[in-house]
């Protein structure tokens, strides 16, 4: 019965993570949700990648939702790198993703990955959340038609 209440417990927190909840930009300690592009030079990016793309097959929403955050965010930060696998892997979340907020959000972040410099300016923002993020992208999207 321990067992049961640790796991129910470590759920129940994964859970409240995954859900997306966020702090306010102007809360106090209030921290932004991607890191500093600055911060891109001193990561693994193949190591990264490789973190994305687990996450993208998690089957967790959240962790899915947010792999796609940051996918599409790393895209925009370093349009250099080579990021085929991650695009493959979001475009079949486009038309086979578990929910259609994973679909839409994987179609959003799929035009990321194809025409890049389209949302050059999404780097502009801060945003406190993934909400925030694909919001913003939804519009510079709806903008383009």
């Amino acid at each position: 019965m321990k067992t049961f209440g640790v796991l129910a417990i470590g759920v129940l927190a994964a859970a409240s993570v995954a859900t997306g909840q966020t702090v306010r930009e102007d809360a106090p300690g209030a921290r932004p949700y991607f890191a500093s592009i600055a911060r891109y030079a001193a990561v693994d990016l193949e190591e990264l990648q490789e973190n994305i793309l687990a996450n993208l097959g998690s089957e967790n929403d959240g962790v899915v939702e947010s792999a796609l955050a940051h996918a599409a965010h790393l895209r925009l930060a370093r349009p250099d790198i080579e990021m085929s696998e991650i695009r493959e892997a979001v475009i079949a979340l486009a038309s086979e993703g578990p929910t259609a907020t994973i679909r839409y959000r994987a179609h959003l972040v799929s035009q990321v990955c194809c025409e890049p410099a389209r949302f050059d300016d999404a780097l502009m923002g801060t945003y406190a959340s993934g909400e925030e993020f694909f919001a913003s992208l939804g519009s510079r999207l709806q903008a383009m038609l």
